[in-house]
């Protein structure tokens, strides 16, 4: 998603400088035009002379929890207004 690569690259860049693995949430765009929100877990292994060698991602869809998600803060809104 436009609106997430340069946060997404400044902090895997920064992180793996630091920790070597990496966890954010972020989105990508489908062929079809469809957001899809993502936890990405990746760490970059290195080789045995300590140089980076391999970056390994895991890419978790995450769009219908993070659905649900909101329509339970909108819901739950809506209960506390309406206690008032």
């Amino acid at each position: 998603h436009p609106d997430d690569v340069q946060k997404s690259h400044a902090y895997t860049r920064s992180e793996l400088k630091e920790n070597s693995y990496v966890t954010l949430s972020k989105r990508y765009i489908r062929p079809d035009g469809t957001i899809v929100w993502t936890n990405v877990h990746s760490t970059l292994l290195h080789d045995e002379a300590g140089c980076p060698d391999v970056w390994f991602s895991i890419i978790h869809d995450v769009t219908k929890e993070k659905a649900l998600r909101d329509e339970q803060r909108k819901l739950l809104t809506l209960v506390d207004n309406s206690v008032d």
